[in-house]
């Protein structure tokens, strides 16, 4: 790492009429003497959170932080640890140093690059890549810790230089971690059923509206609308969600007289969704009856 050198000065003085030596110090400065062979490395993630199925990109970006040019890297990501929760996107990488170029990895499991570019002093290069969160990623799984291992080594000029360029002393490891948490979401998913595909005049009807939550937060608030067919007289609305059962007056919804259906209005009986969880009913059904 680099070394922080401080300094002080000190003055000695005499003067006529003053018998002995009089002394001061200077103020202390302080300089960082940087290392020969150095760099950092950072992560980061075009979201802060995953869904499961999600497509996420990282970013590593590597800074010249030494006195020497540094001419080759080999990048090592862990995709997740042992969950396997991340997998690369192929052809997705890319590097961005002036210019942007794509880039092979040279395994995808781990995933490893090896990047040979020329990184002066302050210089700094981008390392872009995508993965997919897996689809099957257990729900109890709250955050994904993902480390990346950057080997950087000094320029080489020559090929006895190049035997040379690769020795511990000329090459660095820096590591960087990103934690990405589960995002914090309601996803509905609305299904329509009807009790009878074919009728005839003056039957009864049956409309089921099943809304299921595939999210991590209940869904709260939540308001049905549906455009029910010209000839349909309402009778009766029923709310269910874990044997608990509603039934709505007709003063808690609207029906306009394009039989447009709002549910619930501004004062009925509000409809909630739980969250998928272990033992959870996640679904709640929406019951419209009526004839034709």
């Amino acid at each position: 790492m680099a070394t922080n050198l401080t300094n002080q000065a000190h003055v000695s003085y005499s003067y006529e009429g003053y018998e002995g030596t009089r002394n001061s110090d200077s103020n202390i400065v302080t300089s960082t003497r940087k290392n020969q062979v150095d760099f950092t490395v950072e992560k980061t993630s075009t979201s802060d959170c995953f869904r499961a199925g999600d497509r996420l990109t990282f970013f590593v970006k590597i800074t010249n932080t030494g006195c020497s040019c540094l001419g080759k890297f080999e990048i090592s990501d862990n995709l997740g640890g042992d969950g396997d929760y991340y997998t690369y996107v192929d052809g997705s990488a890319r590097i961005f140093n002036g210019s942007m170029e794509t880039i092979t990895p040279t395994s995808t499991n781990p995933l490893e690059f090896e990047i040979s570019k020329r990184l002066e002093r302050d210089e700094e290069l981008v390392l872009q890549y995508s993965v997919d969160v897996s689809e099957s990623i257990p729900s109890d799984i709250d955050e994904i810790t993902n480390e990346v291992c950057v080997r950087g080594c000094r320029c080489s000029c020559s090929s006895d230089e190049e035997s040379r360029g690769t020795g511990s002393s000329n090459c660095v490891t820096k590591e960087a971690s990103l934690t990405i948490t589960k995002c914090q979401y309601a996803e509905l998913l609305i299904t329509k059923e009807v009790s009878n595909d074919t009728f005839c005049c003056d039957d009864e009807l049956d409309y089921f509206i099943t809304l299921t939550n595939t999210g991590n937060i209940d869904a709260t608030n939540v308001v049905v609308t549906d455009y029910l067919p010209e000839d349909f007289t309402l009778m009766e609305i029923h709310k269910e969600n874990n044997g608990v059962h509603y039934q709505y007056d007709s003063s808690e919804y609207d029906l306009d007289d394009a039989n447009f259906l709002t549910l619930p209005n501004e004062t009925g009986e509000s409809i909630y969704v739980p969250a998928i969880g272990p033992g959870v009913d996640n679904t709640t059904r929406i019951r419209i009856h009526g004839h034709m």
